[in-house]
This record gives structure tokens, sequence and C-alpha cells, in this order.
């Protein structure tokens, strides 16, 4: 992915990071997480680390937010009645911005909410900005790599879990479209083990209800878990689920030094190695 004269912003439910290919090193990137002021809103968070360190701003940006997303297929989209429908969708962003892209090998565009004061802060310091949603990356990368050829994917369904800012986001495809996609958000007080903030009973619960609406076979088909995840998840939905894998970012791209960097969620880590 070319990232020149591009920053990459990803704004998360409590988190900010910036992050840009490195320069110096060719197939390394720059991550740097930016440490919020409790009670005070992200748009002036985004200001004062504009302000603390102004070689984040460049011609570009690239921002990744986390808000909901909703999936329409691409020969049903209409800008100007997508609004309404997000809107009536998901409660609480009657005030933000209803943003959209293409999702081009899915078939689908993406829509989602953006806080209309951080795009003032971000319009007023980048002459080009682009919006996309933190989980699009990852769930265009596993498409893919579920078509591959060759890929141990192919022969049965599978279904994909990616956990990350104490959220379960959960899809599956039919061919190249979107058969199935929710997002599920953890209880951070729960007891037990955490995935990022979500609690592994519930994650389990989540995924093995999903699993059980869709239909899919205990015994043939597969459960791919990728982003905040540990084994107690893994050997949980292993009593049930024959074939569950865990996605390990420095195998999948085979030991490449990005996978090394500390913190990096893995939807920047398939964003720079894979593109969107």
């Amino acid at each position: 992915m070319n990232n020149e004269s591009r920053t990459i912003i990803r704004i998360g439910r409590n988190t900010l990071a910036f992050a840009n290919t490195n320069a110096v090193t060719p197939g390394q990137a720059e991550y740097t997480p930016y440490p919020l002021r409790s009670g005070v809103a992200m748009a002036v968070n985004l200001r004062e680390a504009f302000a603390a360190a102004p070689e984040r701003i460049t011609a570009k940006a690239l921002v990744l937010v986390e808000t909901p997303v909703m999936f329409v297929p691409i020969e049903e989209f209409d800008v100007n009645t997508l609004p309404a429908l997000y809107q009536y969708s998901f409660c609480g962003y009657d005030n933000d911005y209803i943003d959209h892209c293409v999702v081009p090998n899915l078939n689908a565009v993406a829509a989602f909410a953006v806080n209309k004061d951080i795009r003032l802060v971000l319009a007023d310091r980048f002459g080009e900005v682009e919006y996309m949603p933190v989980v699009q990356p990852v769930m265009s990368y596993l498409h893919r790599r579920g078509l591959s050829a060759g890929s141990r994917l192919t022969p049965h369904a599978a279904l994909y879990a990616y956990l990350h800012d104490g959220l379960l986001d959960v899809f599956c495809f039919n061919r190249n479209r979107i058969h199935f996609y929710n997002r599920f958000e953890g209880n951070r007080s729960a007891a037990g083990n955490t995935l990022g903030g979500f609690n592994s009973n519930d994650a389990s619960y989540f995924l093995l209800y999903v699993w059980k609406l869709l239909g899919f076979d205990t015994n043939a088909d597969e459960l791919y878990l990728s982003g905040d995840i540990d084994d107690s998840l893994r050997d949980m939905l292993h009593r049930f689920v024959q074939h569950v894998y865990a996605i390990n970012p420095s195998a999948e791209f085979n030991r490449a030094p990005i996978t090394q960097i500390q913190g990096l969620p893995f939807d920047l880590m398939t964003l720079f190695m894979k593109g969107r």
C-alpha cells in the first residue's frame, strides 16, 4: 500500500492512534497511540495531538473510524436515502455525518457515522481526507484469503470473528457477497477472561449463537478468530466446533516486521500489508 504523504488515523471508541509507512525503512510502519485526556471530546484530543506534533499533518489523511457499519448491496445503494436508512437502523447518530465507501470485492457499500466535529478538525488540517470503517480491511482481506487458490478456507463454509476495541465483529461470505454481518458489544465489567475489554464467555456465546442461527456444521465448517483473542476463547469454542483457528499475524504475513509492532491492531496490519 502506498501511503506517501498520507497520515493514517485510527479513531476507536476510546482510543486514538497515528500511523504511516516508514520512509527510511521500506516495508515497515510507524505506529503512535495518543493518550486521550479523560472527559474531553475526541475532536479536542485531535486538535491537541496535531498541536503537539505538527508533522502528523500531511497532504492527505486516511481515517479509520469505529462506529456501527451498515452494508448495502451496491445495486441498491442510494446516496439520497442513506442517512435516513442508517439512522433508522442505529440510534444515537442523528447529529453525525453519515459517510460511505465502496467495498468493491464484496459488491457492497459500507455506511458509517462520523462525528461532525471530528470531520471539521480534520478538514481544517488536511487537503484530502478519506474515511473507512475499522473492520473494512479485515473483512476484505479475509474474503480474498478465502477465495485464494489452494486456501484451506475454500472447501467448507467459514465464519469469521474480529475482536477489537471491546467489540466483536462477526461475518461470513457467499462468494462475492456479504452473507452475514453483525457487531456485538462486550461487557467490560464482566468477570472472567477478557479479550481487549470483551469477556471471553460472552464472545463464545455470541459466536455460537450466530453459528447456530446460520446453520453451520459443527463437524465440517470452520471458525476463524482474529484480533484480541487468547487461548481461552479458542478452547471454549473447541468444545462445540471442531475446526476453530486463531489467525496469528506473524504467521499470516510471513513474519513481516510490521507484525512485531507493539499494540498495532490487526485492521491496520491488513491495511498496510494487503490494502483495503
